[in-house]
Order: C-alpha cells, then structure tokens, then sequence
C-alpha cells in the first residue's frame, strides 16, 4: 500500500514523508522477522491489572519492585452537588478520555513475596502522587534507590511535562525535585529510562534541536548533577516521533 502511494506521484509533501518512513519501518520488520525469537506474554496477575489502564513499567535488577504508571481514578467535571463521582475503575477503556473526565495519573509499586508471587499494588509514596498533578511515566534504578519521573502541570515546572528525581529513604520516598534548566525545558521531558546504575538517563523530547518530534536525549549523573543532555542522534531519531527508550 505505501509503495503504491509513494509510487503514485500523487501524493503530497506530508503524506509522502509519513509514507516513506512506514515503507521502511515495514521492511526493516519484514527482514527483523526472518531472525526473530518466538515469546508467548503472560497477562500479569489482576493484583497489578487492577485498573482501566496501567503502562510505563520498570523493574529493579533483582526484578523483585515493580513499579508502573496507572489511572487510579476519575472524577467528571461541573458536577451537581448531589452526582457522585465515577470511579475510573468502574468505566470501560474506551471511555478513558472522555470531555469532562478527569484522569488520574500515579505511580504504583508491586513487589514480590517469598514465594515469588506479585503483591497487591500500592501507591509508591505519599510524597510523590497527588490529586492534583499527574505523576507517571517512571524509571527506577537497578538498585531500586532512585526513581526518575514524569509530572505535567506542576508550578515549578519549567514546560507541560518536566523530569523529577527522588531518592529512597528507608521505607519511603523523598519529595520530588524538578531536574533544573539543564534538564527541563519550555518543551516536554518525559519518558525517563535509567541505566542499571542510575548514572546515564534517556529521556524523550521535542526541544529545540532535535531531528523531529519527540526525540530520544541522554544525560549523565555527575558531582554536578546531571548534565546538559546530547541529542543521540541518527539514525536512532528521524523526523517522526522515538518515545519510550
């Protein structure tokens, strides 16, 4: 179909670039396939699918944390006094981004028990989900002491969707704090990915700068704190949009 089109002449500027890119991304799948190793998913337990939506996993290096983004609730909008609120968990997922529904993004933790069963997911820490802001799109470290995070909206922040950094304290979390104007920018941070040892971060973009839309970028920990990032360049990002490193 997209060689048809691309072949046509008939297409314009946009459509010709959007076609191309797919044209290739299907032939880099079509050869992938010829060297490709057969997996079968396993659903996670309803203890961690116990929402509308759940995504954005990480693991610690043991693989005993878990820790994911999901809607937890909703609220609808301009209500009468005497309308009750609609649990999100109540509402089918085709309905999550409904006008006039609230969604609300945090972050849950699942561990392990002795007998390598995933417990019931729990909010990850008080300091860090809100009612009012969405916290989400998360990374933990291999050592499950640092987390790295997502949260849009916020006052300090520096755009929509800026980075935050919070370190484990015993059994709790420490209070996010925004990464800085080295990190964040009037654009969107988001989408962290965190080496085992928590020095280099990925993260996704659409800063100036970049190749295209939403761009892959690297930073690293250092006695300064993390650096200015490096764009990774081609041909890792295009002029379309790399999310989720």
């Amino acid at each position: 179909m997209y060689e048809d089109y691309v072949n046509s002449g008939k297409g314009r500027d946009a459509g010709l670039k959007e076609a191309k890119r797919n044209l290739i991304a299907c032939e880099y799948a079509v050869e992938a396939m010829k060297d490709s190793t057969m997996i079968a998913p396993t659903m996670m337990p309803p203890q961690i699918n116990a929402f509308s939506a759940q995504y954005f996993p990480s693991l610690t290096a043991n693989e005993i944390f878990l820790v994911y983004t999901a809607l937890t609730g909703a609220e609808q909008k301009n209500m009468a006094p005497s309308e009750k609120p609609v649990r999100k968990s109540k509402l089918p997922k085709s309905d999550i981004n409904l006008i006039g529904i609230h969604q609300d993004e945090n972050i849950l933790v699942s561990r392990k028990d002795q007998n390598g069963k995933w417990k019931p997911a729990v909010s990850i820490s008080k300091n860090i989900n809100s009612k009012e802001y969405s916290e989400g799109a998360t990374a933990i470290s291999g050592d499950g002491k640092s987390l790295v995070m997502t949260i849009c909206n916020h006052p300090d922040g520096a755009g929509g969707c800026d980075l935050y950094f919070s370190k484990r304290k015993g059994d709790d979390w420490s209070k996010p704090e925004n990464l800085g104007p080295k990190v964040n920018t009037a654009a969107k941070e988001t989408y962290p990915t965190l080496s085992p040892d928590g020095r280099t971060m990925y993260f996704c973009s659409d800063r100036p700068g970049g190749k295209g839309g939403l761009d892959i970028w690297r930073s690293e920990l250092t006695d300064e704190g993390w650096s200015a990032p490096d764009n990774v360049g081609e041909p890792i990002n295009t002029v379309g949009n790399e999310i989720s490193p």
